[in-house]
């Protein structure tokens, strides 16, 4: 006998809208996905250590940073901001212009000044977990990967600014098994050239103790980075986590171990999708990665999760979502 419910839970299926990601976001998730890609949370090379993607909680603020790449060698600790931004960049009152290809502006933060905050902010985490380095012990670049981005002198003469062709001289000398994995080891070779050029015009730096050193390694790769929701058409959100119900019972997303992927499976297809709902008893959404592949009602099935920028979380049903993925 046909279900009326199961059909009316198939169709709420069907008519959910795909939200595609805005060319603007997508580029931006580039420069991420570049990052992360090359390193899970920490990458040695030539005694630095790399991390990628680290949020650094500001209680005073009552919020966090984010941090796209840290570099900690032993004797300085480099913050850098990756952009992979296009069309032109030019300077406006205290903040910067992107103007796109198609004439659009995009107002941005100075990002060095916006840096500057960073440092203070990681500093402070780093002296609570028993780290204590002076401010002269760290540098904080902002990298353009793109190109074809084109940077108006009055912000190319900050000496904060990185463009990729600045990379070009590291490049050849790397041995990396990928172009993405040279260019990461690219960077890290331009900080500790740049660690030494400090040191001919200052003076010799003081190595970071070996205690602090190791603390900070533990302290920085302690740090979360942001959890990942997955919609329907490509959209990708980033935020908190913090609630899953289905069934009638509620999972506290927050406990899961960092990295873990929950899957949210629909019967979509609309010819398949309908057979499946009308002649069989299979459910008509599924979870994967909880204690078990659980079968899920699409009309009372949630995701809490709090959305960078936003005041407050939202309630978003499972139903438009595709995957998640605990930072």
């Amino acid at each position: 006998m046909i279900s009326l419910p199961r059909f009316e839970q198939w169709l709420e299926i069907t008519r959910t809208e795909p939200l595609a990601e805005s060319p603007e976001i997508a580029a931006g998730r580039q420069a991420e996905e570049f990052l992360k890609g090359l390193v899970d949370s920490n990458l040695r090379f030539k005694g630095a250590h790399c991390f990628v993607g680290k949020r650094v909680p500001a209680p005073a603020l009552r919020r966090r940073f984010e941090i796209d790449l840290v570099v900690l060698t032993r004797k300085q600790l480099h913050i850098l901001e990756v952009k992979n931004w296009s069309g032109e960049l030019f300077p406006q009152r205290k903040g910067w212009v992107q103007r796109k290809r198609d004439g659009r502006e995009i107002e941005h933060q100075n990002l060095t000044r916006y840096n500057s905050q960073k440092v203070e902010v990681l500093l402070d985490y780093l002296q609570k977990h028993g780290v204590n380095l002076k401010n002269t012990m760290v540098s904080q670049k902002v990298l353009f990967m793109n190109e074809r981005l084109t940077i108006y002198p009055d912000i190319m003469a900050d000496r904060d600014v990185i463009v990729r062709s600045q990379l070009d001289d590291y490049l050849g000398s790397q041995k990396g098994s990928s172009y993405g994995e040279r260019l990461l080891f690219s960077v890290i070779e331009a900080c500790l050239d740049a660690e030494k050029s400090s040191i001919l015009v200052g003076g010799l730096f003081k190595a970071i103790k070996k205690r602090e050193f190791k603390e900070a390694v533990k302290a920085l790769s302690e740090l979360r980075t942001w959890d990942l929701v997955g919609c329907y058409g490509g959209r990708i959100l980033q935020g908190d986590g913090l609630s899953l119900r289905c069934n009638g019972k509620s999972y506290d997303l927050k406990k899961l171990e960092n990295g873990k992927r929950l899957e949210f499976k629909w019967q979509r297809n609309r010819l398949v999708g309908l057979l499946g709902t009308l002649l069989t008893r299979r459910p008509i959404g599924k979870v994967r990665g909880l204690e078990k592949k659980t079968g899920i009602d699409p009309r009372s099935a949630t995701l809490l999760f709090h959305a960078a920028g936003q005041p407050s979380p939202t309630s978003i049903n499972l139903r438009e979502l595709e995957w998640f993925v605990r930072g």
